[in-house]
């Protein structure tokens, strides 16, 4: 009798772990494709385009501003999205982060975009560039994967 009820414990404890192992590992929302971005923040619009190679849980690819492009990289968990996209110019870079919730071929979140002048030694915040325009810095966006 005793040595069932260990056997049972052990077994149970076993299970319980595997359980929130599998917990743990979502599989990841399938992000891949060419998504058109509508930006608008309080006083400027954009219209963007990121081409995004998923692999697994991590994401490459092309980021297309109206003028120019750069890369974009991020990460994918479960249906969360996060990545950046690059915009070069000249000797400065136009960094934009997204957070997003992805929902079939609708991605909706916020963004947010800094500048690093000369590449990336020095990254430039809203309060450090232009503290009066800090509210065209962050926006919210629904993205649509084009078909």
């Amino acid at each position: 009798m005793r040595k069932w009820f260990v056997i049972s414990t052990l077994l149970l404890f076993v299970c319980l772990i595997g359980a929130g192992i599998a917990q743990e590992k979502s599989v990841p929302a399938q992000v891949a494709g060419e998504w058109s971005i509508p930006i608008t923040f309080s006083r400027i619009t954009a219209n963007h385009t990121a081409i995004i190679a998923q692999k697994a849980d991590t994401l490459s690819g092309t980021y297309k501003g109206e003028l120019t492009e750069g890369l974009l990289r991020g990460i994918v968990k479960g249906n969360t999205v996060e990545f950046r996209g690059q915009l070069n110019y000249m000797s400065h870079s136009a960094l934009f982060d997204y957070t997003a919730t992805i929902d079939g071929d609708i991605m909706k979140g916020t963004v947010n975009w800094e500048i690093a002048p000369g590449g990336y030694d020095r990254i430039l915040k809203p309060k450090d560039y232009a503290p009066e325009l800090a509210e065209n810095w962050a926006a919210t966006f629904t993205a649509k994967r084009k078909k």
